[in-house]
């Protein structure tokens, strides 16, 4: 994976590019993890349908979270049958139960959910972000200090 910024921090490092490069659409992961953002199924599922109908290989879903069974399997379903070859990844899994589950669903994958380094992994606990998004003090004796 190559990642490039318009401002570069160090003028002098280049690399040798890629001659090809594969594409992995996960803007459907990113919508359901940011706080007070909402979209309707059918808004998710019209969006699904034009990113697959592009031809990227690979999808990254929205995750288990307050979907049903049906639900899953739909989106699996509806990602197949618009291009059998794209895989769709289902992220954020969070124990054994979440990867059955996802199996049972269809994904062709699992992302597994792992808490970042050190005290630094404090700053994912859900009132920390939730206060913070909300412009509220989220400081606290266990927010990391350094």
């Amino acid at each position: 994976m190559i990642s490039s910024s318009p401002s570069p921090q160090c003028a002098p490092v280049t690399v040798s590019l890629p001659t090809a490069v594969r594409l992995r659409d996960a803007t459907l992961r990113s919508v359901e993890t940011l706080l007070g953002v909402v979209a309707s199924a059918e808004a998710k599922e019209s969006f699904l349908r034009r990113v697959v109908r592009t031809r990227v290989p690979e999808i990254v879903a929205a995750g288990l979270a307050g979907r049903d069974d049906g639900a899953l399997e739909a989106e699996v379903k509806l990602v197949k049958d618009e291009n059998p070859d794209c895989g769709i990844v289902c992220p954020l899994m969070r124990s054994t139960e979440d990867i059955d589950r996802a199996a049972r669903a269809g994904y062709d994958a699992v992302q597994v959910w792992v808490q970042g380094f050190g005290e630094t992994s404090l700053i994912y606990r859900p009132a920390v972000y939730a206060a913070a998004w909300r412009g509220e003090e989220w400081r606290s004796p266990e927010t990391p200090a350094t």
